[in-house]
């Protein structure tokens, strides 16, 4: 018997790169930092959220700051 299916919708069954970019540059503005095209963000996704805000923010930014953009979205 099958228990559960997992999908990895995003970019794979559903295009979502229009609400990340969206959700990505509310959070980024909500911070000061500037926000980006889809196009930037397109190259930012792929590793994980931490990941995708480590790209986005602005070089050297703080760790702490980084996880503020995140808590933004929960």
């Amino acid at each position: 018997m099958i228990k559960a299916v997992i999908f990895d919708l995003d970019g794979t069954l559903l295009d979502t790169l229009d609400d990340l970019t969206e959700s990505t540059n509310y959070s980024l503005s909500q911070m000061g930092f500037p926000m980006h095209t889809k196009e930037e963000i397109r190259t930012y996704v792929g590793d994980g959220i931490y990941k995708l805000f480590e790209r986005a923010v602005p070089p050297k930014t703080d760790p702490i700051d980084i996880e503020k953009c995140i808590s933004t979205l929960r």
